[in-house]
């Protein structure tokens, strides 16, 4: 499965439901490492939990991350928890690196557009690939997490809790 269509689908689930989520699929083994660890760092960086993030970005890298993929997924979360926390997590990250000069990091592939978005019916054909379908199960799960988390703030002029 191609890493571009696994981050869409998990970081829709991910900035929904939190860390919660995450923990429930990995405790049941359903993801693989590097999809463990893309889940973390969208989950930190949706948080703005920078603490954890510079952890779980180290441990991302040696356990063979790319630096281009992880930079990837820095990037493409500003559409999904806004430019300050994405530019947080991006600033995360050049310390994290900073200070690893001496791992000898693999750099990966730079990220690319999706082929063929020159024409809407492409576009259109692309971002179909990121539909997911739940079962009655998962929905269930989803809405247990959904349940446990507390907004506060803000929203739309609206205070809440």
């Amino acid at each position: 499965m191609n890493l571009k269509k696994i981050f869409i689908a998990l970081m829709g689930l991910v900035i929904s439901a939190g860390i919660f989520i995450g923990d429930k699929c990995m405790a049941k083994g359903t993801l693989t490492t590097k999809q463990q660890n893309i889940v973390m760092i969208s989950s930190y960086t949706a948080k703005g939990d920078l603490d954890n993030l510079e952890k779980t970005l180290n441990k991302a890298l040696d356990e063979g991350m790319s630096v281009n993929e992880i930079k990837e997924i820095l990037i493409q979360a500003y559409a999904y928890c806004g430019f300050p926390r994405s530019l947080n997590g991006l600033s995360t990250f050049m310390k994290v690196m900073d200070s690893r000069e001496d791992k000898n990091d693999k750099i990966g592939k730079e990220g690319s557009v999706l082929p063929g978005n020159t024409k809407i019916e492409r576009l259109i054909e692309n971002s179909n690939a990121a539909d997911i379908e739940l079962s009655t199960d998962e929905l269930k799960t989803l809405n247990e997490a959904l349940s446990h988390i507390e907004i506060k703030g803000v929203y739309l002029g609206a205070k809440t809790k």
